[in-house]
């Protein structure tokens, strides 16, 4: 496990804050971090989070140092000691904005006797059933626990930057942003390439330019997508988390999936449509920001590229 130290203060309070991830996971808790931050300026908050999550933490401006889970097992001991060394230091509290089943072994085996606010059993501060509850507003009651008031989060941080001069080459404007990948354990997630490809020629016809974005876990689906609309902008694999960032503030639209560049894109301020399936609880897992929205049918399939459209406008996409 290992740490970097990333602001000093002068500590009136220690917090140890859990987040592993996934990416979406961390965006939707950027609003409780900004908000213990804010609450406790000279306060030493720690996060522990997970490796593919590192250099987005750092960017942030909210933690005095931050460490890596490496999820060790029982054949790992010293991976686990200096786990057990962390979670037992004297912390104030231990917020878990996790609540895993893997933070709930944290707390009950590792660190039991330490002032930890979850929803498992046994914690000083148990949270109540967030069945129901968007995930923002759950890590921020996690942080009005330890007596934190809501901050809106500045993300300038995460578009801090030009983009390449290789893609600005590239890009006309205006143009939309189409996110048709998502995790590879969930494909039931993902919108049809087909109805991708339909919504990037209507966007054509409007002489909005589609740009494609994703890694390469979502290369079937963005291939399938380029290949049926040519004139699309294929950059699968070239975009940064803060490029991500700075294109979602100049879209004239956004749309995704359920999955995390989606959620990076809802917080630009620019329309953001998530199409999402059986899968997605929009009571819990919907987009926030100033014009983000979604559709969702159990039959993922059955959403129309022109129903995503029209829900488009409908958050301020200007008609053409």
């Amino acid at each position: 496990m290992s740490s970097s130290s990333l602001n000093s203060s002068k500590a009136t309070a220690r917090y140890l804050v859990i987040k592993h991830g996934a990416l979406g996971d961390i965006i939707q808790a950027i609003d409780a971090f900004a908000s213990l931050r804010a609450s406790f300026p000279e306060a030493e908050i720690h996060l522990l989070t997970t490796a593919p999550f590192e250099k987005l933490v750092q960017m942030m401006p909210y933690f005095d140092a931050i460490h890596l889970d490496p999820r060790a097992g029982l054949s790992q001991p010293a991976a686990l000691y200096r786990l057990y060394q962390l979670l037992n230091q004297p912390w104030d509290k231990v917020i878990d904005l996790q609540n895993s089943g893997r933070t709930k072994r944290y707390q009950r085996l590792l660190a039991p006797k330490n002032n930890w606010v979850s929803s498992h059993k046994g914690a000083v501060h148990q949270m109540p059933d967030f069945t129901g509850v968007n995930n923002v507003e759950r890590m921020l009651v996690a942080v009005r626990a330890v007596g934190a008031s809501d901050h809106i989060p500045d993300l300038a941080f995460l578009a801090d930057g030009t983009l390449p001069a290789h893609l600005t080459s590239q890009l006309n404007s205006p143009y939309a942003l189409l996110i048709p990948g998502c995790s590879l354990a969930k494909p039931s997630k993902r919108w049809p390439s087909a109805h991708y490809a339909r919504l990037a020629t209507l966007l054509l016809e409007h002489s909005i330019q589609p740009v494609l974005i994703g890694t390469k876990a979502d290369q079937a689906a963005i291939d399938a997508l380029a290949s049926a609309v040519p004139e699309a902008l294929n950059w699968m694999g070239q975009t940064s988390l803060t490029d991500l960032m700075i294109l979602a503030h100049g879209a004239v639209l956004s749309v995704g999936n359920d999955t995390g560049p989606t959620f990076v894109a809802a917080r630009a301020g620019q329309p953001v449509v998530m199409v999402m399936g059986a899968d997605t609880d929009p009571s819990m897992s919907a987009p926030k920001g100033a014009k983000a929205g979604y559709l969702k049918e159990d039959a993922i399939a059955s959403i129309q590229p022109e129903a995503v459209l029209e829900k488009a406008r409908e958050l301020g996409l200007a008609r053409p």
